[in-house]
């Protein structure tokens, strides 16, 4: 009951912007700072953080009377007691253990350990966001509002779990969001309540609540920019189109392959400008926006965070993007090589599911029984996959990864990564097809349902054109899943058989909580079955014990002395819990700690300690020795 009159008193709205405002407070900050060349200046930087927090607040109260804000979650019919607890409570228990798994385990993330942390340091030993010196452009070319919200862990000196809370409070955010949406079109609370806990609860999404990846933020971002888009629509609310546009501002600014949304968007706008009256009439009862200072202001500040990165990188290279990233564009375009990506996809999406839960159920049988249990299908389903598809007709020139990615084409891989969206997928395609089905049922709210399912349809179609097929693309689609996710609405609220649909609803659930306690105990790179073997919350170090005197230099200089660094694991050597000045660099310099890397090789095993003035490591890539 006290919960129940908790969450009935809460304003979602308020929590949903106060990420934005927090996130883009975070990016105006280390962008004003980097301006003066003080951007480790701990005194500036909560300053200005404070004022643009006030200011954002300011403008904020100023439109506290909005209609927008006045409804709370009390606002719509009940529905199902039964289910909505089950689901309120199922997301808390999962919200805890992810919880407990952040504040846990360091950051393990390949990405985030080879380019995405280690950038954050090196910006704030030089105290701005120009390009240093790199042997992997991708620390300096990347789009960084996902990592200038993440400087705030740097900047305070703070425990680096704390790096893992800043994609939890966005996961979190994400249920708010799509519990909010579905309302806003009008659909039940209990069917709000289910659209989130499926959209939330999805394998992939699920994975990437406790990592340090951005594509939970890109998903956050972008879910953010359509509810308040579409919330202006009804409410006519000028400050929801500015928090629309910026925080279109911070998805644009965020990751190179939110791009590959705009072309869905810009072919919908023309569409829909071809039937004249309509767009006649939008103007004409919206022409007053012209004249709103609010609006202005909001554009200004969307195009400077969504292209900062992108101007520094012209300025200093003379190009947008990073060089190396070519590898993984598909520059023959050609159908064959669009069909292979498009097929991978798809077949990996839809038959992975069933892998993982007949992988998870047959690892408890195990348990259960003490014997083991032949678990082969997947696996000759996997051969055949192989033996009739793949070494017949797949080029591995319009592919990356290795051979060993191709081998277990829809195996399991408890990797964040790697994972797909599990049963949630059949969902949605199931949702989709009611949709279009009976989609002049609900012509009241066609043109949002139809402009969701055109971009994520065109974000699929540019995906495949322009890059290769990849082993780890599951995570590039997870703003598009989010949006797809409001499809699940139509197959709550269909006219289906309903003992049918409450048991697919029921058994489709089940199986998805199950995978996702699956992933969450006993995932490759945050196990919480792990947890047993460890003494503490904040007592993982990163580095064996004999490497612990690192922790204690002022200044440490990561020499590439073979001119060969690509994607090491630079990440390894920041992890001290005093305030430390970074870089990179080609020679040795003799006011610096000098790290120098040899080559980049397979084997993290391979340190040498030559003196205390010098320290060699032989590269890196497995990096998930810490959990032996």
């Amino acid at each position: 009951m006290l919960l129940k009159q908790i969450i009935n008193k809460i304003n979602l709205n308020k929590i949903i912007i106060a990420f934005i405002v927090t996130w883009l407070s975070f990016i105006c900050t280390a962008l004003i700072t980097s301006i003066f060349g003080m951007l480790n200046n701990i005194f500036l930087y909560s300053f200005v953080w404070i004022a643009n927090m006030f200011l954002f607040v300011f403008i904020l109260r100023k439109n506290l009377n909005s209609a927008f804000f006045q409804q709370t979650t009390d606002d719509n019919a009940e529905g199902n007691k039964i289910i909505n607890r089950l689901a309120i409570y199922s997301l808390l228990v999962v919200f805890g253990l992810n919880l407990i798994t952040s504040l846990y385990f360091m950051p393990s993330n390949y990405d985030s350990l080879t380019y995405h942390l280690p950038r954050i340091f090196f910006y704030y030993s030089q105290e701005s966001l120009e390009h240093f010196y790199t042997t992997n452009d991708r620390q300096i070319f990347s789009p960084f509002n996902a990592t200038l919200f993440q400087m705030f862990v740097v900047q305070y000196n703070l425990p680096h779990q704390f790096f893992n809370l800043i994609n939890l409070w966005a996961w979190t955010t994400i249920i708010f969001l799509l519990y909010k949406m579905t309302l806003l079109f009008g659909f039940g609370k209990t069917t709000a309540i289910l659209v989130s806990w499926f959209g939330a609860m999805a394998d992939s999404v699920l994975a990437q609540a406790t990592t340090t990846n951005n594509d939970i933020l890109v998903g956050v971002a972008l879910l953010s920019t359509i509810y308040f888009l579409f919330s202006w629509f009804k409410y006519k609310d000028n400050f929801l189109l500015a928090l629309a546009i910026l925080s279109a501002g911070i998805t644009l600014g965020t990751k190179v392959t939110v791009v590959y949304l705009l072309p869905g968007v810009l072919i919908f706008i023309f569409i829909k400008m071809i039937k004249f009256s309509e767009i006649k009439n939008f103007i004409l009862e919206n022409k007053h926006i012209i004249k709103s200072k609010l609006l202005w202001a909001s554009l200004l500040i969307s195009g400077i965070v969504a292209t900062a990165s992108l101007l520094i990188n012209f300025s200093e290279k003379g190009t947008l993007s990073a060089p190396s990233q070519s590898v993984y564009i598909n520059k023959s375009h050609n159908i064959k090589a669009m069909m292979q990506n498009a097929i991978g996809i798809s077949v990996q999406s839809t038959m992975q599911p069933s892998t993982s839960f007949y992988f998870n159920t047959f690892k408890l049988l195990d348990k259960i029984s003490g014997k083991t249990y032949k678990n082969t299908i997947p696996f000759y389903v996997n051969k055949v996959i192989n033996d009739k598809f793949i070494d017949r007709y797949w080029e591995r020139k319009h592919s990356m990864g290795t051979e060993d990615f191709l081998n277990r084409f829809i195996s399991v891989s408890l990797v964040e990564d790697e994972i797909w969206y599990g049963f949630a997928t059949y969902l949605i395609i199931f949702s989709i097809l009611i949709f279009v089905r009976r989609r002049k049922n609900y012509l009241d709210i066609l043109a949002y349902f139809q402009f969701l399912f055109f971009i994520s349809f065109a974000y699929f179609i540019s995906y495949i054109l322009l890059m290769k097929w990849q082993p780890w693309s599951c995570r590039f689609f997870v703003p598009t899943y989010l949006l797809l996710a409001s499809f699940i609405a139509f197959f709550v609220e269909s006219n289906i058989n309903k003992k049918i649909k409450n048991l697919t609803l029921l058994l489709f659930g089940l199986i998805i909580f199950w995978n996702g306690l699956n992933y969450i105990a006993y995932n490759y790179r945050r196990p919480l079955m792990y947890l047993a073997d460890k003494k503490t919350v904040f007592d993982i170090d990163i580095l064996p014990e004999e490497f612990n005197f690192l922790h204690e230099k002022d200044s440490i200089n990561i020499v590439w002395s073979d001119g060969q660094g690509g994607d090491a694991v630079q990440y390894l050597f920041m992890t001290s819990k005093k305030r430390q000045y970074l870089r990179q660099s080609p020679k040795i310099l003799p006011t610096y700690f000098n790290l120098i890397a040899v080559s980049d090789t397979t084997n993290i095993n391979n340190f040498v300690v030559a003196n205390r003035e010098q320290f060699v490591y032989i590269g890196n890539y497995q990096y998930f020795w810490f959990y032996k």
